[in-house]
């Protein structure tokens, strides 16, 4: 079962469409309604995307979503994070985010998520960004050698990506979605 966190994004339903696809049985709650209950009971916990400055130190949503992704992380429970979400992570990992010079708004690329090519639609204003080689412990790094945006990221008992992998731009969206998933619900 997945419990996908609503970030305010319409893209949020078409995910737990996919999800529900792959074999899950998926709820969807808003940010603002899930409980701590709720978080530590989900056997995969999905932190969708959103609109917004993942940085904004004024925002209620964001910092929900901050105390969401800490709290599954800190309890080792498996979680996957999409966009807005993979940002914050990225965010709480140590790596820096940056506004884009333009917005990636229904952008495809063919980029490497961890030695595999994906073709992925982007939707971002803002991305994590490190220098090449880059290198935290207990976390992979799928990052664009020369930019260094992160296109993905995953460690023990979580996946990340920034890709709207439910977008029709995203010709290998299932495929890389399916991978992620397996990543986070992995066993140690």
């Amino acid at each position: 079962r997945a419990l996908v966190i609503d970030a305010e994004d319409r893209f949020t339903t078409m995910l737990a469409h996919q999800l529900s696809h792959l074999g899950l049985d998926v709820s969807i709650v808003p940010w603002d309604a899930v409980t701590d209950d709720d978080i530590g009971a989900a056997e995969l916990l999905v932190s969708g995307p959103g609109p917004g400055d993942p940085l904004d130190p004024s925002s209620a949503r964001m910092a929900r979503l901050r105390e969401i992704i800490a709290r599954r992380r800190a309890a080792s429970a498996p979680l996957l994070t999409v966009c807005l979400s993979h940002q914050i992570l990225a965010s709480e990992l140590g790596i820096d985010l940056a506004p884009l010079a333009q917005p990636h708004q229904g952008l495809q690329l063919t980029v490497d998520i961890f030695g595999q090519p994906a073709s992925i639609g982007f939707y971002n204003t803002f991305t994590a960004r490190c220098a090449s080689g880059t290198t935290i412990a207990g976390v992979e790094i799928a990052a664009d050698p020369a930019t260094g945006d992160v296109y993905a990221l995953r460690g023990t008992g979580f996946a990340s990506v920034q890709g709207h992998l439910e977008s029709i731009l995203s010709r290998d969206g299932m495929s890389t979605l399916h991978q992620l998933i397996e990543w986070a619900l992995a066993p140690e």
